[in-house]
């Protein structure tokens, strides 16, 4: 028969339940979600820690005082930047400012066969951006372009403004796809870079890789109007 409340009265009760799973749900799924990234960036902090103290070891017996130089810089970079790649969020500004750190350590082992331009625009600086996510691709650049190459090179970061997107370039001048097998994006750093952007931007941020003959060029395009980290 029917009911003594009426049909309406029906309806927006079973609404009102399924809304309330509903929220259930995307509670669960953002759960799940800032889990997933916290297992990604844990991923990413032991692997440059260990490169670099790997570095730093190379140099020990062959240049000390180098191996020195680059221990002290490197405990002064971990003093300022370590809380800040643990922290949820970060900005465009931190990011850039973590990889002049990055590139100036890497500087006392490479020296004169390292160079570096980064270029942030203007207005970008306070953009959303999660923390370790352009070092292991400066990293990259680094390991599998420019340091194998005898005469070294120049790597490139950079940061514009297309339309309602930001687009993140690095560039580098070193061995490319042609010259090394191990530059195709399947090392830890860009496997994990892709699957941190599906998470962060929920498929809407792209990345692409270009063999530049010399070298080696990644594109980050991600949706600005998207703060959400």
């Amino acid at each position: 028969g029917r009911s003594f409340f009426g049909a309406e009265w029906e309806e927006k009760k079973v609404e009102e339940m399924m809304a309330r799973e509903n929220l259930k749900v995307v509670s669960r799924e953002k759960q799940l979600m800032q889990a997933q990234m916290r297992m990604l960036q844990a991923q990413i902090e032991p692997h440059f820690l260990f490169n670099t103290l790997a570095n730093i070891q190379s140099l020990i017996t062959r240049a000390p005082d180098k191996a020195s130089l680059m221990m002290d810089n490197f405990i002064a970079y971990l003093r300022e930047t370590l809380s800040a790649s643990r922290a949820q969020d970060g900005t465009v500004q931190q990011e850039f400012t973590l990889v002049r750190h990055y590139l100036d350590l890497i500087k006392i082992r490479m020296a004169d066969r390292l160079q570096y331009q980064l270029n942030l625009a203007p207005g970008l600086e306070a953009t959303p951006m999660a923390p370790m996510l352009l070092q292991p691709v400066v990293e990259n650049a680094i390991k599998h372009g420019l340091e194998p190459k005898v005469e070294g090179g120049m790597v490139k970061v950079d940061a514009q403004r297309e339309g309602n997107r930001m687009l993140v370039t690095v560039e580098d001048n070193g061995l490319g796809f042609s010259d090394n097998a191990d530059s195709k994006g399947t090392g830890v750093g860009l496997a994990n870079l892709r699957e941190r952007l599906a998470v962060l931007y929920d498929g809407r941020a792209t990345l692409d890789i270009a063999d530049t003959n010399p070298g080696t060029r990644i594109r980050i395009s991600v949706p600005l109007a998207d703060s959400s980290l």
